[in-house]
């Protein structure tokens, strides 16, 4: 007999440096097409006026839009005129995530959970939330054979949740399965991508690519947030977030989005 699958619970938002380009060329437009496409969340990126992804809570609100999240882009040393940014657009969650060069070592691994730790800090001072996003390099073996994200969990504050990346683990050579024994605890969020398992930054459309993205989501089952977030595509980026909502909720993998009147 086979088990009955668990009811989707997770909403869908979509990071905005995924149509980067897009709103470059058209941000209003490419505002509406989003809207259109069935999103109601929305994940920033970077601070207001910098990069195309980054966007105010005022301005996504005319469209219907909700900030679930901001993803930090810039130097440590900006990170409390970033909050500023964050709290007077009314966000209270500010995800972080740290280059290669912290996870190759042991050494590495501590200044990360002391970079991590501070701005925490930082944030819980603002009554603000502080979550990590992994790349592929986090799953590096040590030089004890100790996983890096194994150490680097460990020394984390208990309140620094994971937006997790299965895919990007699995390109760092931890299956889906390993990789939730380390870090389901944590995961409060995923980033969802597909593609050819590779380095390569290239995504395809969910379900064209050799991930097993079902299983990820399966693997988070208390994820509040299913985040869509790829750097690359050969295509229209837009229209391609739009078939990943569709392949979600198609597949009962998420919710779709909350009716809204604007």
């Amino acid at each position: 007999m086979h088990e009955s699958p668990q009811p989707a619970t997770a909403r869908v938002a979509l990071q905005l440096y995924t149509v980067r380009e897009a709103l470059a060329q058209d941000r209003e437009g490419t505002f509406r097409r989003i809207r259109e496409l069935g999103f109601s969340g929305i994940e920033t990126a970077g601070f207001s006026g910098e990069l195309p992804s980054a966007a105010s809570a005022d301005e996504l609100s005319s469209y219907g839009f909700e900030v679930v999240s901001n993803y930090f882009v810039g130097e440590s040393t900006r990170f409390p005129e970033h909050l500023d940014e964050q709290q007077a657009f009314g966000n209270d969650t500010v995800v972080l995530g740290l280059d290669a060069s912290y996870f190759s070592d042991r050494s590495g691994v501590q200044r990360a959970i002391e970079l991590a730790n501070d701005l925490a800090d930082q944030c819980s001072a603002r009554s603000m939330r502080l979550g990590y996003h992994n790349h592929p390099w986090e799953v590096n073996r040590l030089e004890d054979g100790r996983i890096a994200l194994d150490l680097f969990l460990a020394g984390l504050r208990a309140d620094v949740f994971l937006q997790f990346d299965y895919y990007w683990a699995q390109v760092g050579g931890l299956s889906i399965d390993a990789a939730r024994k380390l870090a389901e605890p944590r995961i409060e969020r995923l980033h969802l991508k597909d593609g050819p398992l590779t380095e390569s930054q290239v995504a395809t459309v969910f379900g064209e690519g050799a991930f097993d993205l079902p299983a990820a989501v399966r693997a988070a089952p208390g994820a509040q947030w299913h985040i869509i977030a790829f750097d690359e595509f050969d295509g229209d980026f837009v229209e391609a977030s739009g078939a990943d909502l569709r392949y979600l909720v198609d597949n009962g993998l998420s919710i779709g989005a909350v009716s809204s009147t604007a």
